[in-house]
């Protein structure tokens, strides 16, 4: 951080209202910590991160993904996904309206339901919200909720799970061994 944005941070936080000081002050010992890791890292040079090696040594930019199986369900409406344990919202007619556990009925103050979906085409009231480490994402119908293998679910477009999934072959039963009686 340079030494404008230190001082325009020192301006705001002395424009605060802040009748006991509280503010300014943790602002102010903010700023403080703030200077002291910019001195310290002009000090420390450079940042150099490493660069991923490959078994013969060299450097690759080129990666190709690890071969993990996830579960994937494709979601088309609320209480479609397996572990929704769907329940009616409070004041729904019967039939109307379930909130499940993963993916939730989608509503927002900012947005009108009404609305028509920039991917899909759909209205908003057609969508559901999962929540997600990065905050949320919305669900359009058809795409596929996927269970990582860290047991974290997120949305995916089907045209992207399509290009990047492909179903999992079940290893066939072994046969029961026939029985062909005595030997003779």
């Amino acid at each position: 951080m340079d030494s404008a944005k230190i001082k325009e941070m020192r301006l705001a936080s002395f424009l605060l209202p802040d009748p006991g000081g509280e503010v300014v002050r943790e602002c102010l010992d903010e700023i403080v910590v703030l200077k002291t890791n910019l001195e310290a890292s002009r000090d420390a040079g450079p940042l150099t991160v490493p660069r991923a090696r490959v078994a013969g040594g060299g450097e690759t930019s080129k990666f190709r993904k690890k071969p993990v199986e996830i579960e994937a369900h494709q979601w088309f409406k609320n209480g479609d996904h397996p572990a929704d344990e769907s329940v009616q919202l409070q004041g729904m007619p019967d039939g109307e309206l379930f909130e499940g556990k993963v993916v939730r009925y989608y509503r927002t103050p900012d947005l009108d339901g009404a609305r028509v979906c920039e991917h899909c085409r759909f209205t908003m009231h057609a969508h559901g919200w999962i929540d997600t480490l990065e905050g949320g994402h919305t669900v359009c119908p058809g795409d596929w909720i996927i269970t990582d293998v860290k047991n974290e679910r997120y949305p995916c477009k089907p045209d992207i799970f399509e290009m990047t999934y492909e179903p999992v072959e079940e290893l066939p039963k072994k046969p029961e061994p026939i029985d062909r009686g005595a030997r003779r």
